[in-house]
């Protein structure tokens, strides 16, 4: 062997004396975070030890604060500590390469949560997201129509008092006035010249529906959770004055005396040349938004027109005005803004002619 040789030899013996001092100090320190935690919790462990083996009477100062801690505070805190960690402990269980936590802890505060659920079920009805509510008619019963009211709906959402909804479907609900409770009126009796505003209630189960002096809070029968407004029926002493409606339009069918054009008259006149104010509100209901009216004009020719406010100002008047010389014309006023109960009108042109002013619907936002 020459010397080369020779020195090739210990070139490598030594790389290889090289890779193995350095793999061996990998080891070393691939296991050091290890070592670490360990020497942590056995410090740990060994200071409860220690605390725990602090005979009764002896009192210690806080490090952190300087305050002396009494013997019985010690011994306290440690059995709240030893509790805690114990009952940890107990709930830790190892699967595979996670940790589970068992029980029922109770949580506080918001909480995120991410992933994907694993087991157990939730409830179609709790996170259900509230469908449009859909084809709600609401109109006088066609039997009984002076003392009930049909509801029908495919779709409608009513709330809880935490405002929890529930979606129902093709609903269908008869409410009686003569009935008290669940159906029928929820406290009190018959009142004449009254509105009445008209529920639909839920109890986990069954549907149904209930007439109410309040707009807000009705009384609920019980074990009812859920309501909605859907709509409300003028009494005027032991009849329901009839209508039909359409989700938020209602159409008035005929006047109370079952009369052409089928509309109720509002007010009718001659010949006022200042606004005159007339109470509407025995057959418009406080929560309507806009009126439908019909103006007619009767038996003379100089009417010519009429001027409609809500708030006695002529600057805001609507206008209804009517060419040619022809009796009896109409005209229709659709979407007038609700302001009052009280609806001023005068007539315009003079003359002796009438002017009937008819209601033919109302506009309430409930959907």
């Amino acid at each position: 062997m020459n010397d080369q040789t020779s020195k090739n030899i210990i070139e490598q013996l030594e790389k290889r004396l090289q890779r193995i001092e350095q793999d061996e100090k990998k080891k070393r320190w691939f296991h050091l975070p290890s070592t670490i935690l360990g020497i942590t919790i056995c410090s740990v462990f060994l200071a409860i030890l220690s605390y725990a083996d602090t005979p009764s009477s002896i009192s210690r100062t806080d490090f952190k604060s300087g305050t002396v801690i009494s013997s019985s505070a010690i011994n306290s805190q440690f059995n709240t500590v030893y509790s805690a960690v114990n009952e940890l402990l107990g709930k830790i269980q190892a699967v595979g390469n996670s940790l589970n936590i068992t029980g029922n802890p109770a949580v506080t505060g918001n909480m995120s949560v991410s992933g994907t659920l694993s087991g157990g079920t939730i409830s179609s009805d709790s996170y259900k997201i509230p469908q449009r509510d859909y084809k709600i008619i609401i109109k006088t019963n066609t039997t009984n129509p002076t003392y009930q009211v049909d509801i029908t709906a495919d779709f409608l959402t009513v709330y809880d008092s935490n405002n929890i909804t529930k979606v129902l479907s093709n609903v269908s609900s008869t409410v009686d006035i003569t009935v008290s409770g669940a159906n029928g009126l929820d406290t009190g009796s018959e009142a004449a010249n009254s509105w009445y505003y008209i529920w639909v209630i839920w109890n986990g189960t069954t549907t149904a529906s209930l007439l109410s002096a309040s707009s807000t809070v009705p009384t609920m029968p019980s074990g009812y959770t859920h309501n909605r407004l859907v709509g409300v029926v003028h009494n005027t002493g032991t009849d329901f004055l009839p209508f039909i409606q359409q989700d938020n339009h209602v159409i008035v069918p005929k006047d109370e005396a079952g009369n052409t054009p089928g509309m109720y008259v509002l007010r009718a006149f001659s010949s006022d040349t200042t606004l005159t104010g007339t109470d509407i509100s025995t057959y418009v209901p406080p929560i309507v938004i806009a009126l439908s009216l019909v103006i007619d004009v009767v038996g003379n020719t100089s009417v010519s027109g009429c001027f409609l406010s809500f708030n006695n100002n002529q600057a805001n008047e609507y206008m209804a005005a009517y060419s040619g010389s022809s009796d009896n014309y109409s005209a229709v006023l659709h979407d007038i803004e609700y302001g009052s109960t009280n609806l001023y009108s005068r007539s315009h042109g003079g003359g002796s002619g009438g002017i009937n002013i008819h209601l033919r619907g109302y506009v309430y936002r409930l959907f």
